[in-house]
């Protein structure tokens, strides 16, 4: 039995998946188009604008992937991450300190707050010492 497989479609499947994604994560928000993040995310990386539009939008009609976009697209998602990694290990070494430390003591913890009371319900917060009231 012998299996074939159509590494130009395999390439072009790859591509779109790592767009998608990048685009998503180059995406901004209300006020923003995927249009617009698509664009920033091509210029970021080396890619024509309009070679990514094509990937994005006529897909199904095509057959392969320019090996450049290729390239362009695998080394933006793998930075990413890389960059999501290492951000991952940071903060697993962060909580590990934490569960490590002593904790601390019921004074140092006010010491830590700045001795600040909570405002009694109804009343304004207390204001800092030394600041004037202007009218």
């Amino acid at each position: 039995m012998s299996l074939t497989v159509n590494h130009d479609r395999a390439a072009l499947h790859e591509s779109i998946e790592w767009l998608e994604h990048l685009t998503l994560s180059e995406f901004r928000g209300r006020g923003d188009t995927v249009g617009a993040a698509r664009a920033r995310l091509a210029r970021r990386i080396g890619l024509k604008v309009s070679y990514a539009d094509r990937l994005w939008n006529k897909a199904k009609e095509m057959t392969g992937v320019a090996g450049g976009a290729y390239r362009a697209l695998k080394q933006a998602y793998e930075d990413q991450s890389q960059c999501v990694q290492s951000q991952a290990d940071h903060y697993r070494a962060l909580r590990e300190a934490l569960r490590h430390e002593a904790p601390l003591e019921p004074r140092a913890t006010a010491l830590a707050l700045d001795d600040v009371d909570p405002p009694h319900p109804g009343q304004p917060p207390a204001k800092p010492e030394g600041s004037a009231s202007r009218r």
